[in-house]
């Protein structure tokens, strides 16, 4: 049997698939335990078909990874939760005492505990790990998913999709791993179709597919279009129609910019986020007013490395948490650089 299709059962089983065939293997075989316990197919005397689906199960795990919540099931060290690579194997591992602790037992106060990761990692790693979001203080339990590229590229949904936009030259569209994807199409200066940016198409293309790969898990509707070239090139061009319409060299007006206080018995939560070119490194801060413009309480946190749209969302969690912690309720929010 296909090991695509194999893995697909091994993943309807890790779903906890209602079915019953599903029940019976879950009461005979997994008794509890996860399908990705490595002991499983070692300690069990069972049938060819249990077998398969083990064997199915070896590539399942190459296209999983974990999202944090908690932090508390997830191992620090041996699980991928960081790269596709366990820290355990990464150079820049300084020292490793407990190879069996949990991500959550380097957090201190709902986030990171940066002088604890700087004693077992080097920087470098350390400002990659604090970039992954988690919710240490949140009820969200750990969960391993499907990597980013199964949605975008490699399902066959997306990989049809693809095969009807990409130009006869993209040999290499299908091999390459996530970063190097991204890169080479995002920043690619080759035309589309005569006239239209490839990076342009491209990013359409992974938003289409994230729109409708939502659609059809939460709202059980089968949303790809008949033709969805025709729907993404639509979107594109008329992107670059009305990104070209903008009036050049229209006369500057010079305003005034204050920060305005909100009504008597409210509060305003102003937030922002920065990224340093050069590093690429990511914060965020906040502050929380009242009416009268009198300091509340505010914060700052360094986020690692990303992008500034993650360092501004990042920014209104932390300030939306801080609210929380204070007991505000009657909160007015201010994201200058989302809204505008």
């Amino acid at each position: 049997m296909n090991q695509a299709l194999l893995a697909k059962i091994g993943w309807r089983l890790h779903s906890r698939d209602n079915g019953l065939w599903a029940k019976i293997y879950e009461a005979k075989y997994l008794k509890g335990t996860s399908i990705f316990d490595n002991s499983l197919g070692a300690r069990q005397v069972c049938s060819t078909t249990w077998r398969s689906i083990l064997h199915g199960i070896q590539l399942l795990k190459q296209g999983m990874c974990w999202r944090v919540g908690r932090g508390d099931s997830v191992n620090f060290w041996e699980d991928k939760w960081v790269t596709d690579v366990p820290l355990m194997q990464q150079a820049g591992v300084l020292t490793a005492h407990n190879s069996n602790c949990s991500v959550s037992s380097f957090s201190m106060n709902g986030w990171w505990d940066i002088d604890k990761l700087r004693g077992v990692v080097r920087e470098d790693l350390v400002q990659q790990i604090i970039s992954v979001p988690v919710g240490f203080l949140s009820s969200l339990p750990d969960t391993q998913v499907w990597k980013a590229l199964h949605i975008l590229r490699d399902c066959e949904r997306a990989r049809t999709t693809w095969n009807a936009i990409l130009p006869a030259y993209a040999h290499n569209f299908f091999r390459l791993d996530a970063q190097p994807w991204m890169k080479v199409n995002m920043l690619s200066k080759a035309k589309w179709n005569g006239d239209v940016p490839w990076s342009t198409v491209f990013v359409f293309t992974c938003w289409q597919l994230w729109c409708w790969r939502n659609k059809h898990v939460f709202q059980n509707e089968d949303t790809v279009p008949f033709s969805p070239r025709q729907v993404i090139c639509g979107a594109a061009q008329e992107w670059i129609k009305s990104s070209s319409n903008r009036t050049i060299g229209e006369n500057k007006v010079q305003i005034h910019v204050a920060w305005e206080p909100p009504k008597p018995g409210q509060f305003k939560l102003n937030v922002d986020g920065s990224r340093k070119h050069v590093t690429g490194c990511i914060g965020a801060g906040g502050v929380i007013r009242d009416s009268f413009g009198d300091w509340v309480s505010g914060f700052a946190v360094n986020l690692g490395k990303g992008q500034v749209l993650e360092a501004e969302i990042w920014g209104l969690f932390f300030g939306l948490k801080l609210a929380i912690e204070k007991g505000i309720c009657n909160l007015i929010l201010r994201w200058t650089q989302l809204l505008q």
